[in-house]
């Protein structure tokens, strides 16, 4: 077994895991006609270890190994124009580097300490992943997302991954589409106005902040009170001479974001026609708000200023407007911070409580939303959770208790997520043994579980009747039962997912246990996802609806089903995964009906493509049943032969999908066991690497658990 092992890694280490970008109209990838030049190993202190046939490889890739053990043309880096959407792959693989044939890992009680990489590492061609001609600091439409991002799959692993699974390239474009669709939308082409919108009559006024306050998601959270807002509009209106732009930009923004979101909602109950963001008045009052942005940052404000950014940030969040939200919210959290609403309000200040509870509303609103945004594009955090002091609510701001017990509880849900993220990161950037990753990641998924069973029926749908609470918004109920299923996905798929796969060290003891342990991360992330898909009919498609709601949920589960459905296409619930699929891709199709320039043609490619998929399977399965019948009858077994040596492979789809050789077939076991499922665990199979990688040891020790924030 450790044989094995140490063949594998070497293998894995050899593997090319560097980024890949995405841009729109892009020509998918020809055949590679050069080979790259050998790289020198130098000599780092270990055994060099001399390549030979390995059954962990698959004969084309044999084939492509040249004798000297590195890779041959079929490993290459090619030159196209600059992507316009990169997706994170992860730390790059030193190929230069051996792992030695026995490890030592050294266990420490000091904190690890990534390295990080100096000017001159920089410069190695090993860091440059063949796609650039062009650094993405010099591309205008260029966005980052990282690995745990819900389109990661469109990463190089990821779209390798499955063309390699499908037997067919078609994947390539459609994930580059995707990718560029959700990013065109991040910023806006022009902020060119011809005029302002002018300032809508009072009546209609009054109507706006009416439908804000009381029919709108953010106008429930805390974030405006009301009665001082109402109090404010009412003197605007009363008083000949209105303050100017100039004299009072956090009013005068935050009245206008408040106009606006208050129009969508009172529009779409007046047409259900297709919306689109730019018609009518809602967006001029959105860009009368933003024309103030930089006043707000860099003049003298109060907490006005603060609570109108977030306002326009929330506003964004809606499906059908430019996803604006990132650069906002976090505009909005800085100058919070800058204002001190992370931390206690001092005692000296004697600050009354409706004046506490409206710090803390808005504080955590900003906190809660913008852990989120790093939930979908897996981007950095803007603050630790150690530099919050800032108490949590404890009384409703508007009365509403059921609200208040969604905000605190919606709170704690962003805090895991913050722990999630932290955590993932840290193990990325260092090699810990299996043991240790999966204790942090069952102690995730421990506390979130904690965490959902905790909420009061106040706040949950009922299981048994399938009824919503009756004095909450169902937005907020679908959003902390969709965000506890993403959560889940996200703390399981680091060991299930190809391209987003953590660097573990294994003993050869560990197989059995790790095998066992990502089983169970593969049901837990498809029954997540199909727990997802089963809620959607609940999700009304409005101009309001956020699109977390719309579409990033949704597309999480319909990956995580895609990529389970490519890894077991001969299971016998296949079918009823590829229903699931089918419900994500109607779901989407009623969103394109319902907008006017929203369109996600993904889905419906990715499940032809995996209908594609279990069906060449089927016919790989017949046409093994039939010759092993066939070679069966030649050794004189008779006719029933072939169907007992398809069994004894277990699944023979994930075999035949991943096109594992006659000889290979051999290693995998009889359907009495149950773990048969699961052949694509089996050390002999090239196919184990699609849920681990080994990557070079860092020799870095245990992450300690008060640097990850997790307490066991």
């Amino acid at each position: 077994m450790e044989e094995r092992l140490s063949h594998l890694e070497t293998f894995f280490n050899h593997t090319d895991e560097t980024s890949i970008g995405s841009v729109q109209d892009m020509p998918p990838r020809e055949p590679p006609e050069a080979v790259v030049e050998p790289v020198s190993v130098p000599n780092v202190g270990y055994e060099p270890h001399t390549f030979q046939q390995s059954p962990f490889i698959s004969r084309s890739e044999q084939e492509d190994i040249r004798p000297d053990g590195s890779w041959g043309s079929n490993i290459y880096r090619r030159n196209s124009p600059m992507p316009s959407v990169a997706v994170d792959d992860g730390p790059a693989v030193d190929n230069q580097q051996y792992i030695p044939r026995e490890s030592s890992a050294q266990v420490s009680d000091d904190p690890p300490v990534p390295s990080t990489p100096t000017l001159s590492s920089f410069s190695s061609t090993l860091e440059d992943d063949g796609i650039s001609m062009r650094p993405p600091e010099e591309e205008m439409t260029f966005e980052y997302h990282g690995l745990g991002s819900f389109i990661s799959i469109c990463s190089k692993p990821g779209i390798d991954w499955v063309c390699r699974r499908t037997g067919s390239t078609d994947f390539e474009k459609t994930a580059r589409k995707l990718a560029s669709d959700v990013c065109h939308r991040l910023k806006l082409e022009d902020l060119t106005t011809i005029a302002k919108e002018p300032e809508p009559s009072e009546a209609d006024a009054w109507a706006y902040t009416r439908a804000y306050f009381e029919e709108s998601v953010e106008g429930s959270i805390g974030l405006v009170y009301r009665p001082q807002f109402e109090n404010l509009l009412r003197a605007h209106f009363q008083q000949e001479h209105t303050p100017t732009v100039d004299q009072d930009p956090a009013w005068y923004a935050l009245r206008y974001i408040i106009y606006a979101a208050g129009w969508r909602v009172q529009s779409w109950k007046k047409s259900y026609a297709d919306y689109h963001y730019a018609r009518g008045p809602g967006w001029g009052y959105f860009q009368n708000a933003l024309s103030v942005h930089s006043k707000l940052l860099y003049c003298r404000t109060s907490l006005m200023a603060i609570q109108a950014l977030a306002a326009m940030s929330m506003y964004v969040e809606c499906i059908g407007c430019p996803a604006l939200d990132w650069m906002l919210c976090l505009n909005a959290m800085k100058l919070a911070e800058s204002k001190g609403l992370h931390t206690r309000p001092a005692a000296a200040w004697d600050l009354p409580d409706t004046a506490l509870q409206l710090r803390s509303h808005v504080w955590w609103s900003l906190f809660v939303y913008e852990r989120h945004i790093v939930y979908r594009s897996a981007r950095p955090l803007a603050i630790d959770d150690d530099d919050i002091t800032c108490q949590l609510p404890e009384k409703p701001i508007d009365g509403n208790a059921t609200n208040l017990d969604y905000f605190v509880h919606v709170v704690k849900h962003a805090q895991i997520s913050g722990r999630i993220a932290r955590a993932i990161t840290r193990l990325r950037k260092s090699k810990q043994s299996f043991h240790e990753v999966k204790r942090i990641l069952t102690t995730l998924q421990s506390t979130l579980d904690q965490w959902y069973e905790s909420l009061p029926a106040t706040v949950r749908i009922n299981t048994t009747t399938n009824e919503f609470p009756r004095d909450l918004h169902p937005m907020k109920t679908l959003y902390l039962l969709f965000s506890y299923y993403g959560s889940t996905i996200a703390i399981n798929s680091v060991m299930v997912n190809f391209w987003n796969t953590l660097p573990i060290h294994f003993e050869a003891t560990h197989y059995d246990e790790a095998r066992d342990f990502i089983s169970q991360c593969t049901e837990v992330v498809a029954e997540a996802a199909r727990n997802i898909v089963r809620n959607l009919r609940h999700v009304a498609i409005t101009p309001s609806t956020p699109k977390c709601l719309v579409y990033v949920f949704p597309l999480t589960a319909l990956i995580a089903l895609f990529a389970h459905v490519l890894k077991f296409p001969d299971r016998p619930a296949v079918g009823a995964d590829i229903q699931f699929m089918d419900m994500v891709a109607g779901h989407m199709n009623y969103v394109e009906f319902a907008s006017a320039d929203l369109h996600f043609p993904f889905a419906r490619d990715v499940v032809n493509l995996a209908r594609f998929t279990v069906m060449k399977a089927g016919q790989q399965t017949t046409r093994r049943t039939t010759t092993g019948s066939w070679s069966k009858t030649l050794r004189g077994g008779g006719d029933g032969g072939g169907t007992e040596d398809v069994k004894s492979a277990g699944v023979g789809g994930v075999a035949g999908a991943a096109g594992i050789s006659d000889g290979l077939m051999m290693h995998m076991t009889s359907p009495e066991d149950p773990m048969s499922i699961f052949n694509r665990m089996d050390m002999e199979l090239e196919s184990w690497g699609d849920s681990l990688l080994w990557l070079p040891d860092t020799s870095l020790p245990p992450l300690p658990e008060d640097v990850l924030g997790i307490h066991v």
